[in-house]
């Protein structure tokens, strides 16, 4: 098991010290959402994919890109969990950058996903909104 370990760590933490008789370290200090997100690339937990409603627009669709852990904001510890699962999983309406029709944003969660819950002081920030 811990020769398993160890190839699955090292294309990701191994270091560049080398010791006598060819040893090498790895370093494997991180946090568990960072060390996730190398582990899990080809697995995202969601997508996300972002479309002009303009079918001329010159940008209509933008490539989706897919994201390993879905963070979750905690004021003071409190969270919903299921009302910020709906919030984040909400389409999103903005305005297109190049025409004058809206764009929108949706998330389409995967097979497996990880979330990461993300505490913070209440009051100290206004709007975040992970991608």
């Amino acid at each position: 098991m811990n020769r398993e370990r160890i190839l699955l760590l090292t294309p990701f933490f191994l270091s560049d010290n080398e010791y006598i008789g060819d040893v090498k370290t790895i370093d494997a200090m991180d946090t568990i959402s960072s060390t996730a997100s190398k582990l899990l690339k080809t697995l995202p937990s969601y997508k996300t994919t972002n479309y002009c409603t303009n079918y001329i627009c010159p940008e209509f669709s933008i490539d989706p890109h897919s994201y390993e852990v879905i963070k979750l904001i905690a004021f003071d510890g409190h969270i919903n969990i299921q009302e910020s699962m709906d919030t984040f999983l909400e389409r999103e309406e903005i305005n297109c950058d190049n025409c004058d029709s809206k764009r929108y944003i949706t998330v389409s969660v995967m097979t497996h996903i990880l979330v990461e819950l993300v505490s913070l002081p209440r009051g100290k920030v206004k709007c975040i909104r992970f991608l």
